[in-house]
C-alpha cells in the first residue's frame, strides 16, 4: 500500500502537467492571442497577434505550453499526497482528452476549406 502513494503522486503530477500543456498550447491559439513569432526572412523574432503568413509562431506557442505544464505541476503540488486509484484513473482519462482535443483542434485547423 505504501508504493502506490508515489506511483499516484507522480501520475498525478504528470497529468496535470499535460492538461495545463494541452490548454496552454491550445487556448491561445484558439483565441488568437499575442505570440512569439520568428521571421526566418527578416531574422527577427516578432510579438503580436498575427504578423503576417510567413512569421513561425511554433516558438511562441511552445513557451505558452511549457507555462502551462508548470502551472499545473504547481497545482498537483497543493493537492492531497494520497488519491484513490479511481480519482487517479478519472485524472489519466482526462489526460488523454485534452491530448485528443488539442490534436484534433490542430488537424481539423489544418483542413482546407
Amino acid at each position: 500500500m505504501t508504493s502506490e502513494a508515489p506511483i499516484t503522486r507522480i501520475v498525478t503530477r504528470v497529468a496535470f502537467a499535460l492538461i495545463g500543456f494541452c490548454a496552454a498550447y491550445l487556448v491561445p491559439s484558439y483565441a488568437r492571442a499575442p505570440n512569439l513569432f520568428y521571421d526566418p526572412l527578416a531574422h527577427r523574432w516578432l510579438f503580436g497577434a498575427s504578423p503576417g503568413p510567413i512569421p513561425l509562431g511554433y516558438v511562441g506557442m511552445c513557451l505558452y505550453g511549457i507555462v502551462g505544464a508548470l502551472v499545473g505541476a504547481a497545482i498537483a503540488q497543493v493537492l492531497p499526497a494520497r488519491l484513490s486509484l479511481r480519482t487517479v484513473a478519472l485524472l489519466a482519462a482526462w489526460t488523454i482528452a485534452a491530448l485528443w482535443l488539442t490534436l484534433a483542434y490542430f488537424v481539423w485547423s489544418l483542413w482546407p476549406f
